[in-house]
């Protein structure tokens, strides 16, 4: 989420890498050079190119599963003087939607829906989108307008239930024939978390944690519109950590994130995520084929994709970025090498980027941390 007209995945990637201080030590696997030299290399990139902007979070890259390089820096909560760690947990924003649509799909595969399903037959409140379908929702196709409005913004820290986000975009006509383009709308993955709960009779955080994150033993995620999840272990957002003392970001209510945005998590959990999705403990491969195959756009079905080249190899590249105020979140899986990049942050970014801007910073951050990985790997 965040709190522009739209593109809420957008991520002020210069500001984002910036801070990345202060390696911490694990097992690596891999031929040729040593672990501490990967860590070295790792470190030197990212700081030669990025700290000339401070941030505070944390950072994470693996490979099968294996951590090569953490570290934390900076404070989760400065009046606190809490620091950021490895068990501090983050708002993940518009990462969030890789899971509403992994929980879509469950729902899929288990026979409850249908992904050609009119979406009008779970929330018929939605009067102007008799075309539109399951699969419009999931790919960004729908042409239903973004809620995220200066009208919504108004209410950004207030309470909303799932029904009251429909709103601030039920009665507004579509932007554009469904199937026909896409365009990226946060309203899509509100009406997906509907459904969810509609089709189960499960709130959205309950359907998670009994389907993803209990069985995935992601014990540090959770979606909880109270925000009373980790009350003692969450990062608070920051607007500008350059003054004495920080200013903190305007408080954003989870519940108007809802299943667009509004999940929280850390970067070792998100490790996990990504590691379930190389088999079928969450979907089968069949349909984890077709999540990530893109629709009219490099969009797949919560997921973006692209394809960049490393060591003289072409690898894919399966990625989502989030923002709002005082958060950022980046995961990026080179999907073909099994390398995983998370980096989270709990400070806003100065800019935004463009769609083209964005896809080639991650390509230019897949490459780069790609080339240092598997250089020598075999």
């Amino acid at each position: 989420m965040q709190h522009v007209k739209r593109r809420p995945t957008h991520v002020a990637l210069a500001v984002v890498l910036a801070v990345l201080v202060g390696a911490v030590s694990h097992p690596a696997s891999g031929a040729g050079r040593s672990q501490s030299a990967i860590q070295a290399e790792l470190a030197a990139y990212i700081d030669d190119l990025f700290d000339s902007e401070p941030a505070w979070g944390g950072a994470l890259v693996a490979r099968d599963g294996q951590v090569l390089f953490e570290r934390s820096y900076g404070w989760s909560d400065h009046r606190q003087a809490k620091p950021n760690g490895p068990k501090t947990v983050f708002r993940i924003q518009s990462l969030s939607k890789t899971f509403t649509a992994m929980a879509t799909l469950m729902l899929f595969e288990r026979g409850r829906l249908s992904l050609d399903d009119r979406v009008v037959d779970y929330v018929p409140e939605l009067r102007e989108g008799e075309g539109v379908t399951v699969r419009h929702l999931l790919r960004m196709e729908s042409g239903i307008p973004d809620f995220i409005t200066p009208e919504a913004l108004e209410n950004i820290d207030r309470f909303h239930y799932p029904e009251e986000l429909l709103e601030y975009f039920v009665d507004r006509p579509l932007i554009f024939e469904p199937g026909s383009r896409f365009d990226y709308s946060n309203s899509n993955y509100v009406l997906l978390g509907l459904i969810i709960e509609r089709v189960t009779g499960r709130s959205y955080g309950r359907f998670l944690k009994r389907n993803i994150f209990k069985p995935l033993k992601m014990r540090r995620s959770r979606f909880d519109p109270p925000d009373l999840a980790f009350a003692h272990g969450r990062a608070v957002g920051y607007d500008d950590i350059s003054l004495d003392p920080p200013t903190e970001a305007r408080y954003f209510h989870p519940s108007l994130a809802y299943a667009a945005g509004g999940i929280l998590s850390t970067a070792r959990n998100l490790l996990k995520w990504d590691q379930a999705l190389y088999g079928e403990r969450v979907l089968s491969q069949e349909t984890l084929e077709e999540a990530f195959t893109p629709g009219v756009s490099v969009y797949g079905m919560g997921w973006i994709l692209d394809h960049v080249r490393i060591q003289g190899e072409r690898h894919k590249l399966v990625w989502h970025t989030g923002g709002g105020p005082g958060f950022r979140s980046v995961l990026v899986r080179m999907v073909d090498a099994r390398v995983t990049l998370v980096l989270l942050f709990n400070t806003t970014g100065i800019e935004d980027l463009s769609d083209k801007e964005l896809y080639r910073w991650i390509a230019k951050l897949a490459r780069s941390v790609g080339n240092i990985v598997l250089r020598d790997s075999g």
